[in-house]
């Protein structure tokens, strides 16, 4: 790890005043990916067109008490800035703690209310938390930022994200889907409810949801008058490149290039990536899967 201070903040603490700054310059947000928004992908991911980026959503729990987890998940570069780093859990104190192992390292760290998956559940954390304000108002109490999803109510949303900015949310993060739009059932998110939010507080608000091609970014932004956007990767990877499968293949070469350049390929993580990057066009099948095992050296040319 590089020693690096932040600047613009007073450690990690960025308040909404010096986030809106930089939401100011930078529009495009990598979304948080679990074991899948490694170094390696968020430093591609800059090169195709995200601005910001934030780190694998990572377990307080774990995080505190297992030194080789911490080890693990702490990749940083003087490079990949500015960066958020993602935790989930529900105890104030180590949150507390997380944020101060990381502070030296970041622009920002977030609190996960938004996690729909049975893991969330059983740990009681994501959205799973999401009725509980009173505990949530005490984790954000200094000002970090949220990532959150929207209730089916719009009522209920908005005093959820007002209730968010007395505690003292630096910018909130609006995936909008409920917590029960998940696998099977995702359908689409609602950009109705994520510009209700905006107009009802005065911090930054990001959207989230619904970004499967370039175009939707203007879209979307238009749309929900957010300050910034937020997508998985998809949109800043094709960025104005025409999406077919010759050049997602390309993109799936650079990105094993560069993981192995910077950390341990975690093949689960790579072909989780790849299939993600093949969903918007329906063009990813079990033919394409051995590719991401055995993917051959690109030309010199291509490296270039």
């Amino acid at each position: 790890l590089r020693h690096v201070r932040v600047h613009t903040c007073v450690g990690v603490f960025c308040d909404s005043e010096v986030m809106g700054v930089i939401f100011e310059k930078n529009k495009l947000v990598l979304a948080p990916m679990v074991d899948q928004s490694e170094l390696a992908w968020r430093m591609l991911a800059r090169k195709y067109g995200a601005q910001i980026t934030f780190t694998p959503m990572m377990n307080i729990n774990q995080f505190i008490r297992d030194p080789k987890y911490r080890k693990k998940v702490m990749e940083f570069s003087d490079e990949d800035r500015p960066l958020i780093v993602q935790f989930c859990g529900n105890s104030p104190e180590l949150f507390a703690q997380s944020a101060k192992f990381v502070e030296d390292y970041c622009d920002g760290v977030n609190l996960n209310l938004g996690c729909p998956q049975g893991i969330a559940r059983r740990g009681h954390y994501g959205s799973y938390l999401q009725d509980e304000w009173e505990l949530i108002s005490s984790m954000v109490k200094v000002p970090v930022s949220v990532k959150i999803r929207i209730f089916p109510d719009v009522d209920r949303t908005v005093a959820y994200a007002k209730m968010l900015e007395a505690a003292g949310a630096a910018f909130i993060a609006v995936h909008g889907r409920t917590r029960e739009q998940n696998g099977q059932k995702t359908g689409l998110a609602d950009w109705e409810q994520i510009r209700a939010v905006k107009s009802a507080v005065s911090i930054p608000i990001i959207a989230n949801g619904n970004i499967l091609y370039f175009e939707d970014i203007e879209k979307c932004l238009r749309a929900t008058k957010a300050d910034a956007l937020m997508s998985a990767g998809n949109c800043f990877a094709i960025s104005h490149t025409s999406f077919c499968s010759a050049f997602i293949l390309s993109f799936a070469i650079r990105y094993y290039f560069v993981t192995l350049q910077m950390t341990k390929l975690c093949d689960k993580s790579y072909k989780a990536l790849v299939i993600s990057l093949y969903r918007p066009m329906h063009f990813f099948g079990t033919r394409y899967l051995p590719l991401t095992s055995r993917i051959v050296p690109p030309p010199v040319a291509f490296m270039r």
